[in-house]
């Protein structure tokens, strides 16, 4: 069986793992948890622990329990700050086990998860931006607000991801960047110090899920190209080795693009000529669909079967 690593956070990662979870693989999940805003973010302020809200979201995407999401996603008034019945229990959870991972871990049992995911971090951390205009912006929320392009980020206390995440990873067969939101939410994970350092030696491929939209404050104007570099511009040679990128044209609803529009986010174009074929396996399906809610997705079950085709080297 396979095994295989899949790093992401936010909505992005969560509508995906609703379909990915039952492949037939050795499945981690690995979630970001530099989060700062909203009822993690107070939570964060309250307890300094990471953020639970991607945890949470993801959770319960892998749970087997089909009753549980409404319940965990419950949010409370203000008279409970807003905050979701999933947040509290982990946080309680984090209190009780003096322990995030291992707090995780139990919330996992307690929902009926099956595969393994991980916080990127045991501890609390915030990810740092250096700007285009040359301004350094700590915390994930702060960064998206500056009015200034990001040209990278870091963490300012050299830290480093959990010792499972990097003996999971030098067992892998495969390495999944999912979509969501490119620097604050997939490239957060990657630029732990042990991160940096063993990407680059590991046997698995890598696989990049790029982003249908481009995103206000994160990826204004980006093409494919554009990020795929964001991600690569960490190594001294580049780390991926399949995007899997949308060619979709179907017919839009005019409000939804009017919605998308006044979110200042557009179509993320792929301009093949400015990537390095010989080294990148370009995989183009019509991944755009249009969810319940009116949003612009993935439409997961293609991607699901694209990654079943690289897992067993249809894709060579």
């Amino acid at each position: 069986m396979k095994k295989v690593i899949m790093f992401g956070g936010g909505t992005g990662l969560t509508y995906l793992l609703e379909s990915l979870k039952d492949l037939e693989v050795d499945l981690t999940v690995v979630v970001t948890t530099s989060d700062n805003g909203g009822s993690t973010g107070k939570i964060r302020n309250y307890y300094d622990i990471p953020a639970v809200g991607d945890l949470r979201r993801a959770i319960i995407a892998l749970s087997n329990d089909e009753n549980i999401e409404e319940l965990m996603n419950y949010r409370f008034d203000e008279n409970i700050e807003y905050h979701t019945i999933g947040n509290l229990i982990i946080t309680a959870l984090t209190n009780i086990e003096q322990d995030f991972e291992i707090a995780v871990d139990k919330y996992c049992q307690m929902l009926n998860v099956t595969k393994k995911i991980y916080p990127i971090s045991n501890k609390s951390v915030h990810i740092s931006a250096l700007m285009e205009d040359g301004q350094v912006i700590e915390g994930e929320r702060e960064i998206v607000k500056y009015n200034s392009k990001i040209k990278k980020i870091f963490y300012k206390n050299h830290e480093l991801a959990s010792k499972k995440i990097i003996d999971t990873l030098i067992e892998a067969d495969f390495i999944v960047l999912s979509t969501g939101s490119l620097f604050t939410s997939i490239i957060s994970n990657l630029v732990f110090d042990n991160m940096l350092d063993i990407l680059p030696k590991l046997k698995a491929k890598i696989i990049y899920i790029n982003n249908i939209m481009t995103e206000k404050g994160e990826t204004d104007n980006f093409k494919v190209s554009d990020h795929i570099n964001a991600i690569n511009q960490y190594f001294e040679e580049d780390i991926i080795d399949y995007v899997l990128v949308n060619n979709n044209d179907i017919e839009i609803d005019q409000k939804i693009i009017n919605d998308y529009i006044e979110e200042e986010a557009k179509i993320v174009n792929l301009d093949l000529q400015n990537i390095n074929q010989d080294k990148i396996k370009i995989i183009v399906n019509k991944y755009l669909k249009i969810s319940s809610d009116g949003h612009i997705r993935h439409d997961s079950k293609k991607i699901k079967n694209d990654l079943i085709k690289i897992f067993k080297g249809n894709y060579e």
